[in-house]
């Protein structure tokens, strides 16, 4: 059985806002993330299902047919695979995502 410490997984950039950590199996990715204040998340889609916990910072976040809301440390996201999502870091923001099945835009991080 692997056991990782986040800070001896390499960080990489994900993509043009984030930084982040992954760890991954077939089945599940889970990735440790750095997003700078005034970050801003396109609203948008995707076939799996994910689950986000900020460690830090906060969010204005959007999801299809809700009022936006504000969300911060030790809230976690449930974001169900096709739900319209998106929104904007107000705070520097640390959090943990969870992708079911491994979020293919992240994969060459296994």
């Amino acid at each position: 059985m692997p056991v990782y410490r986040w800070e001896d997984v390499p960080e990489r950039q994900l993509n043009n806002i984030i930084r982040g950590r992954i760890v991954q199996t077939k089945n599940v990715m889970a990735c440790r993330i750095t997003a700078p204040a005034g970050g801003k998340v396109k609203t948008h889609t995707h076939p799996f299902d994910q689950i986000t916990h900020l460690l830090r910072g906060k969010f204005l976040w959007q999801m299809e047919g809700e009022a936006p809301r504000l969300v911060g440390a030790g809230d976690v996201l449930v974001l169900p695979a096709g739900t319209p999502h998106g929104g904007e870091v107000l705070e520097e923001a640390e959090y943990i995502d969870i992708f079911c099945p491994p979020n293919p835009d992240f994969g060459w991080g296994k």
